[in-house]
C-alpha cells in the first residue's frame, strides 16, 4: 500500500510539470491499480481456500442409497429410480474432519410427490455404527384407490445428524414409477405405416412406444397379442431380449396375419412388457397397454399387364391397347380403368360386379392424330376402390410406343444417282426416237399428198412409166425413190422381191 502511495504522489508530480508527463503518470497509475488488485485477488483465494479446508475437514452427513452405480453419494445428488413394491435402503455417513463420528443418531426424513390425494411422508432413524454409517430400509408402499398418483414422480430423503451442539444435513431424490414403461401400442402395416383397418389373410404389425426412467439400460421381452370381435385369439408376435437405453424409444414389431376364420368385426391388440419368460413364470416391468382395429374383407383390385397392338406407329395409325384387370379381394367390386400415353388419359372402361379373383380383358384405342413423334410410355389404373389398402398393384406400366412421323418424298441416296442418270438417257433417247418417227411420217404424208397433187394437175389418166431410180408402190399406187425400203406414203415394205 506504502508503494502505491508513492507511485500515486510521483503521479500527481509529474502531471504539475507539463502533458507529457501525464502520459508517464498514467502509466503509474495503472500499475498502482494491478498492484492493488493482485493483492485483494491474494487474500480471497487465501480465505476460500481456508474455508475450503474447513469445510471438508468439518462436520458432515451424506446419505445415499442402495442403486448401483447411481447410489447419489455426495452433497445433494440424484440415485436411480425405484419401481412399486421395490425396497429402498438408505445410508448415512456422518464424518468430523474425515473421521467417522460412531454412536450419532441419524434422522431420515423421506417425502414422496406431492399431490391432491395423498402426502407420503415416512420419518427413520438409526445410530451409525464404528465406520460413522447409519441405515434404514423401507418398502415402496402400493395403497389403492390410485398408487399412480400418489406414489410416482420424485422423492426427496433429507438425513440430518446433531454433531458437537451444530446440526448438518444433506438431501437425495430419485424417482419412482415403472422402470421399463409401456406408452402406447398402434396398430400398423409392414412399412410401419399406422393402419386401423386390416382384412382376413393380411398382416399386420405394432408399433410400440416405450420409456426406461431409469440411469441405465435395461432388458425387456415385449409380446403384443391380438384377439377378434369374439374375443377369439387371432395371433402373438414378440420382440426377445430387446435393450432399451434410458428415455424414451420406439419399436416396430411384426408382423402377425389376420386367419381367414377370424370374425368381422373390432379387433383388440394387447402389449406387455417382460423382464424375463421362462416356462409358465414370467415378470413384468409395467401394466400392459392395448388398443383397438377393424377386421374386415380385403378390398384390392390390380392391373395385370398392357400390352400394345404394336410397339411402332405413325402419327395417325391407330393403336390398340389390351388391359386385363384383377380382382385380388374377398368382394365383388366395380371401378373404373383409365389407359394414359405418358400422363395423357386415352379413354376410360367401367368394370362392373367383377367376382373375388376373377379377371377381365378391356380394350383402349388410342388415336395418334396430332400426336407429336417420340417414345410414350403405356400404362393403366384401376380403382383403386373403397378400403382398398394395397395401391401398389393397382398400376402397370408397359414399355413405351414410338409414334414416328409420316414418310415424305423418297430422298435417292448418293449410291442410287447413277441409276437416275441412266433413266434421264433412256427418256431422252426414247422421246428423240418418237420425235423421229413422227417426223417421218409427217414427212411421207406430205410427200404422198403433193404427188396425189401433181397426178391430178399434169398427167390426166395417161400412165407414167416409172422412172430411173424410182419404185411404184405396190399397196398404194404412188412412186418413191428406189433408194427407200419402205413406201414413205403407206409405209409398206419393200425389199429385194419389188418388181419394177
Amino acid at each position: 500500500m506504502v508503494v502505491g502511495i508513492n507511485l500515486f504522489e510521483k503521479w500527481i508530480a509529474l502531471a504539475r510539470r507539463g502533458r507529457r508527463t501525464v502520459l508517464v503518470g498514467t502509466f503509474l497509475l495503472c500499475v498502482l491499480v494491478l498492484l492493488v488488485v493482485s493483492f485483494v485477488g491474494q487474500a480471497v483465494f487465501t480465505c476460500q481456500a481456508m474455508g475450503s479446508q474447513v469445510d471438508q475437514a468439518g462436520r458432515a452427513v451424506d446419505v445415499f442409497c442402495n442403486k448401483e452405480p447411481f447410489n447419489g453419494k455426495g452433497q445433494n445428488q440424484t440415485s436411480d429410480a425405484y419401481e412399486p413394491q421395490e425396497e429402498v435402503v438408505l445410508y448415512g455417513l456422518v464424518t468430523y474432519n474425515r473421521d467417522p463420528v460412531p454412536g450419532k443418531i441419524v434422522t431420515f426424513d423421506v417425502h414422496g410427490p406431492v399431490n391432491p390425494i395423498e402426502n407420503v411422508t415416512l420419518s427413520l432413524s438409526d445410530v451409525t455404527n464404528d465406520s460413522g454409517l447409519a441405515h434404514v430400509s423401507f418398502v415402496m408402499p402400493w395403497p389403492d384407490p390410485r398408487p399412480k398418483a400418489t406414489l410416482f414422480g420424485v422423492w426427496t430423503v433429507v438425513a440430518s445428524v446433531d454433531i458437537g451442539g451444530v446440526v448438518v444435513s444433506d438431501a437425495l431424490s430419485f424417482n419412482v414409477g415403472w422402470i421399463v414403461e409401456l406408452l402406447y401400442v398402434k396398430t400398423v402395416d409392414l412399412n410401419n405405416t399406422l393402419r386401423s383397418t386390416f382384412a382376413k389373410g393380411e398382416r399386420m404389425a405394432f408399433r410400440l412406444g416405450v420409456r426406461n426412467i431409469a440411469m441405465t439400460e435395461k432388458v425387456a421381452t415385449f409380446v403384443v397379442s391380438a384377439s377378434d370381435e369374439l374375443n377369439v385369439a387371432v395371433g402373438l408376435v414378440r420382440l426377445d431380449d430387446e435393450v432399451v437405453p434410458p428415455g424414451e424409444k420406439e419399436y416396430f414389431v411384426k408382423e402377425m396375419v389376420v386367419p381367414m376364420t377370424a370374425f368381422i368385426g373390432e379387433g383388440r391388440a394387447v402389449a406387455n412388457a417382460f423382464k424375463s419368460l421362462h416356462g409358465d413364470v414370467s415378470v413384468p416391468w409395467c401394466p400392459s397397454v392395448e388398443t383397438t382395429f377393424e377386421i374386415g374383407l380385403l378390398h384390392d383390385v390390380a392391373v395385370l399387364s398392357v400390352v400394345p397392338s404394336v410397339r411402332e406407329a405413325f402419327a395417325g395409325q391407330p393403336v390398340n391397347i389390351t388391359v386385363l384387370v384383377k380382382n385380388k379381394g374377398q368382394a365383388d367390386e366395380s371401378f373404373n380403368t383409365n389407359a394414359y400415353y405418358n400422363s395423357t388419359l386415352i379413354g376410360t372402361v367401367r368394370v362392373d360386379s367383377l367376382a373375388p379373383n376373377g379377371e377381365r380383358t378391356l380394350y383402349f384405342v388410342w388415336v395418334t392424330w396430332g400426336v407429336a413423334p417420340g417414345d410414350y410410355v403405356m400404362r393403366a389404373q384401376a380403382g383403386p376402390v373403397l378400403g382398398e389398402m394395397n395401391l401398389g398393384d393397382n398400376v402397370f406400366v408397359d414399355g413405351s410406343v414410338r409414334i414416328k412421323a409420316l414418310p415424305g418424298p423418297p430422298s435417292l441416296c448418293p449410291d442410287s444417282r447413277w441409276l437416275l442418270a441412266l433413266v434421264f438417257v433412256l427418256i431422252v433417247l426414247i422421246a428423240a426416237l418418237l420425235v423421229a418417227v413422227v417426223i417421218l411420217f409427217l414427212f411421207g404424208r406430205r410427200r404422198r399428198k403433193r404427188g396425189e397433187d401433181e397426178s391430178e394437175t399434169g398427167l390426166g389418166t395417161v400412165a407414167v412409166l416409172p422412172s430411173a431410180g424410182v419404185k411404184r408402190c405396190r399397196v398404194c399406187g404412188k412412186e418413191f425413190p428406189s433408194a427407200y425400203t419402205f413406201c414413205p406414203h403407206c409405209m409398206s415394205f419393200h425389199g429385194k422381191d419389188f418388181e419394177k
